[in-house]
Order: C-alpha cells, then sequence, then structure tokens
C-alpha cells in the first residue's frame, strides 16, 4: 500500500502500464529526490481464492527492464568507459609495432581486438546517449541538462562533419594501404606491416559512418521532444 501527494505524482509523470509501474514510482521518486518515508500498517490476510495476477516470469522482466532503462550509467557507461580504456590503450601501444608481456608477444592480432573494444565502447557511449535521451522524452527521468548539452555539442551537422571527416580518413588510409601494395607489384605483402594500416582505415569507416546516422539519429529525437512541447 502507498499513499502519494498529488502534487508528486503529477511531477513523476509516470508511464508503466503494468505491474512495474510500483517500482517506476519509487524509482522515480529516488532519482528526482522526493522524500520517501515508510509508516507500519497492520497487514490482513488476503480472503480472495483465486491465484495472483503476477505473471513470474513476464513482470519480473518488466521490472528490470525499467530498472535498466532508468540507470544507463551503469548498464551503458561503466561498460562503455572500460572497453575505451583498453582498446585505446592496447591500440596506442600495438599501432607501430608489438609488444611483449610475459613472453606473450600480441602484435597485429591484439590491435584488431583493440580495434573492435574501441568500437564496442564507443558504440555503448552513444547508445548511453540515446537512452538518457529518450528516457527523459518518455518522461521517466528528469535529463533537461544533459539534453540542452548533448544537442549543443552533438548536433546533426556536428555529427555529419565529424563522421564524414573519419570516413574519409579511412578511405585515405585504405588507398595507401593500396598504394603500398601496387608498389610491391600486387604481390604478397608483409602482415605485420601492412594491417597496421588495414586494420585502422576499416575502423575509420566503419566509425565515420556510425556518428553520421548517430548525429541523424540525435536530430530525429530533438525533433520528436519539440514536438512534445508545444
Amino acid at each position: 500500500m502507498r499513499a502519494i501527494r498529488n502534487s508528486a505524482y503529477a511531477q513523476l509523470n509516470m508511464q508503466s502500464p503494468g505491474m512495474e509501474y510500483a517500482s517506476e514510482m519509487i524509482a522515480k521518486a529516488g532519482l528526482q529526490r522526493m522524500p520517501i518515508a515508510e509508516v507500519p500498517v497492520r497487514l490482513h490476510k488476503d480472503g480472495r481464492n483465486r491465484k495472483p495476477h503476477l505473471k513470474t516470469w513476464q513482470d519480473g522482466w518488466k521490472h528490470l527492464r525499467l530498472m535498466l532503462l532508468l540507470s544507463p550509467k551503469w548498464l551503458l557507461l561503466a561498460p562503455a568507459v572500460l572497453f575505451l580504456l583498453a582498446g585505446v590503450l592496447l591500440g596506442s601501444l600495438l599501432l607501430f609495432n608489438f609488444i611483449e608481456v610475459f613472453n606473450l608477444v600480441l602484435d597485429i592480432h591484439t590491435l584488431y581486438y583493440a580495434s573492435v573494444f574501441v568500437m564496442l565502447g564507443i558504440q555503448l557511449l552513444q547508445f548511453y546517449v540515446l537512452a538518457r535521451l529518450y528516457g527523459s522524452s518518455m518522461g521517466l527521468y528528469p535529463a533537461r541538462r544533459f539534453s540542452q548539452w548533448v544537442f549543443r555539442w552533438l548536433g546533426f551537422e556536428t555529427g555529419l562533419l565529424t563522421g564524414a571527416f573519419i570516413f574519409f580518413s579511412g578511405i585515405a588510409l585504405s588507398l595507401y594501404a593500396v598504394w603500398q601494395w601496387q608498389q610491391a607489384g600486387f604481390g604478397p605483402l608483409e602482415p605485420s606491416a601492412v594491417f597496421r594500416i588495414i586494420i585502422p582505415a576499416g575502423f575509420c569507416i566503419s566509425l565515420g559512418m556510425q556518428v553520421m546516422v548517430f548525429g541523424f539519429l540525435l536530430y530525429s529525437l530533438r525533433q520528436l521532444q519539440q514536438q512534445k512541447l508545444r
């Protein structure tokens, strides 16, 4: 049993239609730093004979999904930072030469996975931004300052120009790799050398396109928020 003031209820802007409604109320009240108090009451046994409406797995997943959406910092941002740190550290060490750690030789194979880590980190970071903006537009939690910062510094034009620069940098690296291949008479190349060009080239091409699409998604969310404010 819960009691809530009408003014506080209007401020929470509840959205959940099912059993997760109760969890949303507590979570959003905590996010908005509303006072929450427990008052002891006497509980009487339910006299109904029918089975409860609660569906264990379905309603449990709805609660978990809501809590994950309300905490994108730990679901998306924290793993993004870990992937980025690991990928950037490994990539910067392996970009120009191999390294040896405790008799283990880390070379282009590890460089490839370093690029994968960086890509995953950037994707999770982008999903974190989208989750925050979407949650704000749906009234799941307040994020006005965050939205203003994102739309100011990560707009469509910024994403388009930045993504295009990264994309064509990858194209330029690819052409450089082809030129090296042509210099070798289109014969076999030294893998340790050529993959230090090909891996960053493919990474930049993929990342550039991803950044451009991300800018378009941000623009779409901004238009959605502006329509809701009208």
